[in-house]
């Protein structure tokens, strides 16, 4: 007796990275195990190829995509206390700042409809800034790179020179307090 493949619908669901994928899968059963068990011949079993029938289409749910909540800072860049904050609208910028630290009255936020940082500006020249300082405000653009005292840590940003001597000098005397 030839054996027969009877499809059984059973949902499965995958977890792929958040996005849930529901589909039918087709499970294939031989109910004949008769001639299989007596040896005399070997039954392989064939699942059927093609495209699920109407009624087993395969259903693809997604979850929504996570939103990536942009990280904030929540003291002021520059005096590095809280308070009445003003964020950069520059995307991926979390940088905050106190209105009276960058030297503009709330008015200027409430009138203009976008504000970059000082952070995304050439201290030299102007222009659009490349390369950063991890502590301070200061910023360089490609161009200025030559002339500018300005060492890269990590890609674009790195330590001007004054929070390089700053750091060096709290560098320095913490290891001459460990020799004491």
């Amino acid at each position: 007796m030839e054996p027969q493949l009877q499809p059984k619908p059973q949902p499965a669901v995958e977890v792929h990275g958040g996005d849930i994928e529901k589909s039918y899968v087709t499970e294939v059963r031989n109910v004949d195990m008769a001639e299989a068990n007596d040896g005399c011949c070997v039954t392989v079993l064939k699942r059927k190829r093609g495209r699920p029938a109407k009624g087993n289409r395969v259903l693809k749910t997604t979850a929504p995509p996570t939103k990536h909540k942009k990280d904030e800072e929540d003291v002021c860049f520059i005096c590095f206390d809280g308070g009445s904050l003003v964020l950069c609208d520059r995307r991926g910028c979390p940088k905050a700042y106190h209105p009276s630290c960058i030297k503009r009255d709330e008015a200027f936020f409430r009138s203009k409809a976008k504000w970059n940082c000082g952070w995304h500006i050439c201290s030299l020249c102007g222009k659009g800034s490349h390369y950063m300082c991890y502590t301070c405000t200061y910023s360089l653009c490609k161009g200025c790179t030559k002339r500018a005292d300005f060492v890269s840590v990590r890609e674009n940003k790195g330590l001007c020179g004054i929070c390089k001597r700053t750091i060096m000098l709290v560098e320095n005397c913490a290891q001459g307090d460990k020799a004491v």
